[in-house]
Parts: structure tokens; C-alpha cells; sequence
């Protein structure tokens, strides 16, 4: 049902899997090099249209000052603090709280609610954005952190947190099993284990 690990295929197999591997890897990082050298380059120099090669004068700390002090970049930073960390924090409590409900008490419909956790990583944002925007103004935080903050709070309740989650006691005794231990798999502990899902 599994692919061969790549350590069993041919030599040929493997080297054709590391060069293929190295390419995707560099035209994944394209883009971030292309930013990164732009961030090196003088305005003359971009203007000259000198995108790919070597910049003529490094204007990094220049670059960054010009960034830091003529717009409200520093804000905008802040802004994205506050709205990861409290993003996280939320979505990590309501993953947590799932998981907990759908691993550890059976009730019926279980599996159909689990099965919308994972189907609702398949909704694309763009259909949600008008019913969304619609709330928002509703409820009167548009245009605030607090609408970012709950939006991507109450769409991304992670499926992968709740799948971890449910499988973990099943994980935990197989392991505790294999290792001689007598730890009972209803410990009610979420420490990674070496196990593999």
C-alpha cells in the first residue's frame, strides 16, 4: 500500500530522489532569495534593473532605516504579535478542548463531528469572506484586531491538534506495552512519545 522507502530503491532511484528533492527545494526558495536580495540592493541599483545578480553595494541597514522610519511598520509588527499570539492561545484551548471531548467520551454522532473538523479544512477562506464580513459589521468590530483575531480563531481549530489527540491513548499504550511499563493509557497526559501515527 506504501511506497518503498527511498533506503530500498535502486541507486539510481535515490539519486534521481536527491537531485529531484534539491531542485524543488530551490525553486521553493526562490522567492525568499529573490526578497532577501532585494533587501541587499540599493534603489539605484533595482532601478538599473540588477534583480538575479550580484548587488553593487550592500544597503541593507540603509534599507531597513528608510522601512522603519517613513511608514508604520513598527505598528504593523505589533499588530501581528498580538494577533498570532492570541490567535494561538485560542485556537490551541479550543483544539485541546475538542480533542479531549471526541477522545475521551463516546457519544453518538462522534465520528460525524470529527469528520466536520477535518471537511471544514477543505472550505476555501474565499467563500467565507462575505458571511464573515457580514458578522463582523454586525457585531461592530470591523476594522479592529479583535474581527482578524476571532476569525482566524474560530476557523482553524485544527483537525491535525484533534487527530494527535484522539489517537494519543491508543499511541501511549502500545508504547507504555513495547517499553515494560504499567502506565495506563487514561493518564490524561499529552506528552509526546516516540511513537509514529
Amino acid at each position: 500500500m506504501y511506497p518503498t522507502p527511498i533506503e530500498h530503491a535502486p541507486v539510481a532511484g535515490r539519486v534521481a530522489y536527491r537531485g529531484a528533492l534539491y531542485l524543488t527545494l530551490l525553486v521553493w526558495m526562490l522567492p525568499l532569495i529573490a526578497i532577501l536580495m532585494t533587501a541587499l540592493r540599493s534603489q539605484g541599483d533595482l532601478l538599473a534593473g540588477n534583480y538575479w545578480g550580484l548587488p553593487a553595494q550592500i544597503s541593507l541597514v540603509e534599507n531597513f532605516r528608510e522601512i522603519f522610519t517613513g511608514s508604520p511598520m513598527g505598528m504593523f509588527f505589533l499588530n501581528s504579535l498580538i494577533i498570532t499570539v492570541l490567535t494561538v492561545a485560542g485556537v490551541l484551548v479550543l483544539s485541546t478542548l475538542a480533542a479531549v471531548a471526541l477522545a475521551k467520551y463516546p457519544f453518538p454522532g462522534r465520528t460525524f463531528l470529527f469528520a466536520l473538523f477535518i471537511g471544514g479544512n477543505f472550505v476555501p477562506y474565499q467563500i467565507l469572506m462575505i458571511p464573515v464580513r457580514n458578522i463582523v459589521l454586525y457585531l461592530g468590530l470591523y476594522d479592529t484586531i479583535w474581527a482578524l483575531i476571532l476569525f482566524h480563531t474560530a476557523f482553524r481549530p485544527d483537525s491535525r491538534h484533534c487527530s494527535c489527540a484522539i489517537s494519543s491513548p491508543r499511541c501511549r499504550t502500545s508504547c507504555s506495552k513495547r517499553r515494560g511499563s504499567k502506565v495506563r493509557a487514561s493518564s490524561g497526559s499529552f506528552a509526546a512519545s516516540s511513537c509514529r501515527w
